[in-house]
């Protein structure tokens, strides 16, 4: 019997930015943008507690665009959950309130300057990202880690990123290779091209995490922004009904067959990118 141990909760289906490379930014998510119910969220939080051992409480938006996402963290202790961000919503009292519940926070902060910074953080202050991280460290969240997408129009600002947080203080402070999806006008920088398995047979999405919708569906995985791949809800069902269920299992066995249905062949981004 699979029983998933890391949970994906869409807290938020929105953002504040519209960055080029994000499916949510560039409008290709057609789902009803909306924020977690907080009923919803009980009802989920309620049947994954016994078996999480982390929960993510982000997949297509910001987390911070949604009002209770502290009163989300309290609910779930002592299971550790951690969230990603862009960093624009954070003042010094929701700094303070992030790092008293004790979640995980990833920055990212794509630049140095502002030009270079909003050709992907569209719509983003570069000072306010800079100035987000200074209040999370000043607050001692828990976990704190920044990271910088690295593409080929602000990798020669890399280095100052990096001596910035060093002068900061940022322990865990790092580059990151990224998703280049067809058509966004990002280009990958030389030595950050992301190197992915060609095969199906190698995803282990389905071997021990559950990502749930807005709306408390369960789908294949966060690749599939659009919730093509629906396995059932947790709304009506269990997690291990659903996760051991015979919808499931089949397609568990045509993955590791190397045999996936037409979603994951059109929205993995790890599969795309490996063919180029």
């Amino acid at each position: 019997m699979y029983k998933p141990r890391l949970f994906v909760v869409e807290t938020v289906l929105g953002c504040n930015l519209q960055c080029p490379g994000c499916p949510i930014g560039v409008n290709l998510v057609t789902r009803k943008k909306k924020l977690m119910d907080w009923d919803t969220f009980i009802i989920i939080a309620d049947k994954i507690k016994p078996y999480a051992e982390y929960v993510y409480l982000h997949e297509w938006g910001e987390p911070l665009l949604h009002p209770r996402i502290i009163d989300m963290v309290e609910y779930l202790k002592p299971i550790r959950c951690g969230i990603a961000t862009n960093g624009q919503l954070v003042t010094d009292d929701v700094a303070k309130k992030l790092a008293a519940c004790g979640v995980d926070v990833m920055v990212s902060l794509d630049g140095y300057t502002q030009e270079v910074y909003e050709k992907y953080r569209a719509k983003g202050d570069v000072k306010k990202a800079y100035k987000a991280v200074e209040l999370l460290l000043k607050h001692d969240v828990k976990d704190l880690a920044v990271r910088y997408v690295t593409f080929k129009h602000n990798q020669h600002e890399l280095d100052s990123f990096m001596k910035k947080m060093n002068e900061m203080g940022i322990k865990n402070a790092s580059p990151k290779v990224p998703f280049v999806m067809e058509g966004c006008g990002l280009e990958y920088a030389p030595g950050y091209v992301r190197e992915t398995p060609d095969k199906f047979s190698q995803c282990v999405a389905l071997t021990r995490t559950m990502t749930v919708g807005v709306d408390g569906t369960v789908h294949i995985c966060c690749n599939d922004y659009n919730m093509l791949g629906q396995l059932g809800s947790l709304m009506t069902h269990d997690v291990l009904d659903i996760y051991n269920s015979e919808v499931v299992n089949n397609l568990r066995r045509d993955l590791k067959n190397n045999l996936p249905p037409e979603v994951c062949k059109q929205y993995c981004w790890s599969w795309r990118t490996s063919r180029k």
